[in-house]
């Protein structure tokens, strides 16, 4: 039997995601690290940019899948201390691929959607004190005394901005928050979700709430959960049949008077893309290099983000071999390194001297800087220039600053 990856949005909800977890082994990217590395820790990331509306990683190992405890697009991960057996690591993740909705995070004010609710200014601790009305605030016991601080006082989204809070009426039916989202397109998968907060400190008679699309239930009636200041997500795919809107509505079902105090934000309504990643760590031995002899530092200078040169201005130096990563590079012969494409990890040069004597540099990462326009090479030598207190690159009797710019000497 496929076992399968299964998000619960709300344990008072039936709405649930499944996708197969992998069990064509074949199909995992390799990754080789070397046995000294077993038991750290190294940190995987999907490799796709973009905001997730579900975000999962899974381990396999020793014959079982198991949840890691990271819910970000990227993870940390312990290899396992047994070099002898390999190990899986699964993403899955749903992320936006256009959003629809408009202000969901209210950071825009009350703006943007409509309410059967009443809207109140934020004037102070007795602000929401009347049943049956919201306010946008980002500190909730700055609008009512019955919100703990600070434990209530950090919206969804960033901790500092802004949610809409509101204390639940008695007469049920009324639409707290609603939209309608126009263009979309038939028979497609669109992701809805939203965060909600119980914010009366004495967590009783918390809000029945009904999310619904175009007038169907999106699963049962759930309510906030972890007590008061925890936001809950709520999370369902939704398709659209032969629909191109959808009236998106939030409903509270609660009558009682006493609680009923909730908060709403990060609400997405969206088209998504799947994004997985698999990769498999195995186990090889490494030969430890020996120690290297002390580097010497300030003799490799960068221009551009895809040069660099070893200085010679003693024209001490006979000989040059470029290095990657500790591995030689082919070719890599002059005085100056010229890769025409963005590096990737630290360079150094060993030099030799007239007298046979062997110099190595320190390694050197290359900034990001702008690419060269990879039209002139520089003839050698070259050698490094103060002038006017800036750092020069001298060849062919001009002057060469490190962003590729040049002034006649």
């Amino acid at each position: 039997m496929k076992k399968k990856i299964v998000y619960i949005a709300l344990m008072a909800s039936v709405w649930c995601v499944a996708q197969d977890l992998p069990t064509d082994f074949s199909k995992a990217e390799p990754i080789t690290v070397c046995t000294s590395e077993a038991g750290n820790t190294v940190k995987l990331c999907t490799n796709l940019d973009g905001d997730y509306l579900v975000k999962s990683w899974w381990q396999y190992y020793d014959g079982q899948w198991t949840q890691l405890p990271d819910d970000s697009a990227c993870a940390m991960v312990t290899l396992p201390t047994d070099t002898t057996k390999d190990v899986y690591y699964y993403f899955y993740g749903e992320r936006i691929l256009s959003e629809q909705i408009v202000n969901g995070d209210f950071e825009q004010g009350n703006t943007g959607f409509t309410s059967e609710y009443g809207y109140v200014d934020s004037t102070g601790t007795s602000t929401l004190y009347p049943e049956g009305v919201y306010t946008i605030t980002s500190a909730i016991s700055g609008v009512h005394s019955s919100a703990p601080k600070p434990e209530c006082d950090h919206d969804h989204t960033t901790g500092h901005g802004k949610m809409m809070a509101v204390n639940g009426g008695q007469d049920t039916g009324k639409k707290v928050w609603a939209q309608t989202v126009n263009g979309l397109q038939p028979n497609t998968n669109y992701a809805f979700s939203a965060w909600v907060m119980n914010w009366d400190r004495s967590n009783i008679n918390l809000a029945l709430l009904e999310f619904s699309i175009n007038d169907e239930l999106q699963g049962r009636q759930f309510s906030p959960e972890g007590g008061f200041g925890h936001w809950t997500q709520l999370y369902t795919i939704w398709n659209s049949g032969n629909s191109t809107t959808a009236e998106i509505k939030l409903i509270n079902q609660q009558s009682a008077s006493q609680g009923n105090d909730f908060a709403v934000d990060d609400i997405h309504f969206s088209q998504v893309e799947q994004a997985t990643r698999f990769v498999h760590y195995s186990f090889v031995t490494c030969t430890i290099p020996p120690p290297p002899e002390p580097c010497v530092d300030s003799l490799v200078y960068r221009k551009w983000n895809d040069f660099m040169f070893c200085d010679n201005s003693d024209s001490v130096f006979v000989a040059y071999q470029w290095y990657c990563d500790s591995v030689a590079i082919p070719g890599a012969t002059k005085q100056y390194l010229y890769l025409g494409k963005q590096p990737q990890g630290e360079y150094y040069v060993v030099a030799t001297k007239t007298t046979g004597k062997k110099i190595t540099t320190c390694p050197y990462a290359f900034d990001q800087l702008p690419p060269s326009a990879g039209t002139e090479e520089p003839a050698t030598p070259v050698r490094k220039v103060i002038y006017k207190g800036h750092l020069y690159i001298e060849n062919n009797n001009k002057l060469y600053n490190i962003v590729g710019g040049y002034y006649a000497k």
